[in-house]
């Protein structure tokens, strides 16, 4: 009689989620101008998402609920700085 039939399985895999993804594609510039007393950089980005996962936190809620192995996630935006430096003697 083996001893492995008398086991009980206590262990059961759990379920797994694909990976999320994200390409981040970005491009961006600096540049001085007026003898480099005035500094413009900016970029533009968009950030595309596939399966992301989510963490929601309601108000009264302890631990946060957690949603996996969402659809699909878009980001786009833009940035600018502009800094004007100040004269120096």
């Amino acid at each position: 009689m083996s001893r492995d039939a008398d086991l009980v399985k206590q262990y059961n895999k759990p379920y797994t989620y694909p990976p999320d993804t994200l390409v981040n594609n970005e491009i961006g510039w600096k540049t001085e101008w007026f003898d480099h007393r005035l500094l413009v950089n900016g970029s533009a980005y968009i950030m595309i998402g596939k399966r992301p996962d989510a963490d929601l936190q309601p108000a009264r809620v302890r631990q946060p609920l957690r949603s996996r192995g969402g659809t699909r996630l878009s980001i786009k935006g833009a940035e600018l700085q502009i800094v004007r430096a100040s004269p120096t003697a």
